[in-house]
């Protein structure tokens, strides 16, 4: 299980496991969201007013680099409410940005995907003539 908090967007989320496929989002009410498997198991829960919800100030994890470089990695809306996912360095400067995503649940598993399957791999450099 892990649960990422994050109050500047005021969302939470709790992983109970990995998505292994179709992710289906039941909206419960305007704070409670909750990712179904196929078979109905459960994947995750969002809590949106989160910082009411988990009384939280600070976070109480956020996504972030392996290394620890303080390097974050953000689940956001855009303004036409498209979900979108931006590395960002310690100091809030963007790195650099992914999307749009159909829903939150594609973008999750597009980071968990990007966290596991990029860490080494090959650069290829298509500018090159």
């Amino acid at each position: 299980m892990k649960l990422t908090h994050d109050p500047t967007l005021n969302i939470a989320y709790i992983r109970l496991r990995e998505p292994a496929g179709e992710v289906e989002t039941v909206h419960i009410s305007d704070e409670l969201n909750v990712d179904l498997a196929p078979d109905g198991s459960i994947y995750g829960i969002e809590l949106l007013n989160a910082n009411e919800q988990l009384g939280a100030q600070e976070p109480v994890a956020i996504v972030k680099s392996a290394s620890g470089s303080g390097n974050r990695i953000e689940i956001y809306r855009d303004k036409t409410g498209e979900y979108r996912v931006r590395g960002l360095r310690p100091n809030g400067e963007p790195l650099w940005l992914a999307g749009p995503f159909t829903g939150k649940a594609e973008a999750v598993a597009a980071v968990e995907e990007m966290r596991k399957g990029f860490s080494e791999a090959e650069l290829a450099d298509l500018t090159a003539a």
